[in-house]
């Protein structure tokens, strides 16, 4: 990875449009040849050679890529950056940016990631296995699950799914888990 210390020959004006950009790519899913034509006009505005700073800005916008993945504090991004050679001014300007926008590109990147087809209805039944091959299988506890799904359209899809209880237990724990992510995040 280039060093980001390049970004130290250009002036704080400069370096917050060009972190405005790369999180703009980010949370507005620009085609990368929109991103580097806003990086070029921005280079040409200011007298820079945008060769000079391409390498640097393509790490730099994977080294935000990376940050959502791994979902990376502002602290986290303040060390990270200090390391790879950037000035402490610069370093502030992105952390007080990477602040403002986090929560909205996690949002949107999530959003993007995991596909939803939205539950049209459920249908769901508890038992408990009366007969068996395996002796040790009889008595047990069971969530069998009937979800339609709608795939677009007008079309739907049926999945269904069975449970034992003590796996419907762990299911219910990470559901309770992921809707206070989601709460955590909205």
């Amino acid at each position: 990875m280039p060093e980001l210390s390049v970004f130290q020959k250009i002036n704080d004006e400069m370096y917050s449009q060009l972190v405005s950009i790369c999180f703009d790519s980010l949370s507005q899913k620009i085609q990368p040849s929109e991103v580097f034509s806003r990086y070029k006009t921005v280079c040409k505005n200011s007298d820079i050679e945008f060769s000079d700073l391409e390498p640097s800005l393509k790490s730099f916008l994977h080294l935000c890529k990376d940050a959502l993945k791994s979902g990376k504090s502002a602290a986290q991004m303040h060390d990270d950056l200090q390391n790879l050679g950037m000035n402490n001014e610069q370093i502030e300007i992105f952390v007080k940016q990477w602040d403002d926008v986090r929560s909205s590109l996690i949002h949107s990147s999530t959003a993007e990631t995991i596909p939803i087809n939205p539950l049209v209805d459920m249908e769901w039944k508890f038992g408990v296995t009366s007969a068996s091959s395996q002796v040790n299988s009889i008595g047990n506890v069971y969530l069998q699950m009937k979800l339609e799904v709608d795939q677009g359209n007008g079309r739907t899809k049926s999945v269904f799914f069975e449970l034992q209880l003590s796996e419907f237990y762990a299911f219910l724990h990470e559901m309770e888990r992921a809707r206070a992510s989601l709460d955590y995040l909205s």
